[in-house]
């Protein structure tokens, strides 16, 4: 495999030499490849499984009870 620092110290150059204006148009448009390119390299995944390690959700009542245990004593005299 070749060394790409060669290449991108040559492209660094050449950008250099071009308007600041061309520069941002330089920009603009390898950041919408990169973009592309990052879209097709990623897998898509379901919401459902990026919890799934983590087992079975609580039900309903039991989120209520949570939650009616946790505000039972509130609001409490802070002195």
């Amino acid at each position: 495999m070749t060394d790409p620092m060669p290449l991108i110290d040559e492209l660094v150059l050449r950008a250099r030499q071009l308007q600041p204006v061309e520069r941002a148009l330089l920009i603009e448009r390898v950041m919408a490849e990169l973009h592309s390119d990052v879209g097709r390299d990623q897998p898509s995944h379901s919401l459902a499984g990026l919890w799934a390690d983590y087992g079975v959700a609580p039900s309903a009542e039991e989120i209520d009870e949570a939650r009616h245990d946790s505000w039972r004593s509130f609001p409490r005299d802070a002195r």
